[in-house]
């Protein structure tokens, strides 16, 4: 096994911390999609009970 250069372990450090990044981006952004979804879901069933009055 070869020892990587400071540069390539400066790079794979770096690749890794936007990984890191990306994925609670993603996450973030699922989980406001998620309650997005749920407070459409609450707001279209009362309009459905309205309905039915």
């Amino acid at each position: 096994m070869q020892t990587a250069s400071p540069i390539e372990q400066w790079q794979s450090c770096r690749q890794e911390r936007v990984n890191r990044q990306i994925v609670s981006v993603v996450f973030s952004g699922e989980a406001i999609a998620m309650a997005e979804d749920r407070s459409l879901t609450l707001a279209l069933q009362q309009q459905n009970q309205n309905s039915k009055r």
